[in-house]
């Protein structure tokens, strides 16, 4: 596993090059929990537990792959801004 990392000085968390790094590291790493991913993309949590434990069947998906990244190039302005209109979506469905 080859990890480069630098922490920005503006508090923010960028990916670096992380080659075959578990996605389950990546998203804890980043300050996301399975819980909150889930949360975020609206599945259960243990799918989301099965997925980044590759028990899959087709493997991570895109989707959850593309959130992690996402989350660690969010500043933690982005991160609680996010949360917030996932939060104001989810409340409009009743949920």
């Amino acid at each position: 596993m080859a990890l480069i990392y630098c922490a920005p000085s503006d508090g923010s968390v960028r990916a670096g090059v992380v080659e075959n790094a578990p996605w389950q590291i990546r998203a804890k790493r980043a300050g996301l929990s399975q819980k909150e991913l889930a949360t975020l993309l609206g599945v259960a949590d243990n799918t989301v537990s099965l997925q980044l434990r590759g028990r899959w069947k087709s493997g991570i998906p895109q989707y959850v792959q593309f959130a992690i990244i996402a989350w660690e190039k969010l500043s933690q302005d982005g991160r609680d801004a996010l949360r917030e209109e996932m939060r104001q979506i989810r409340e409009v469905r009743g949920e």
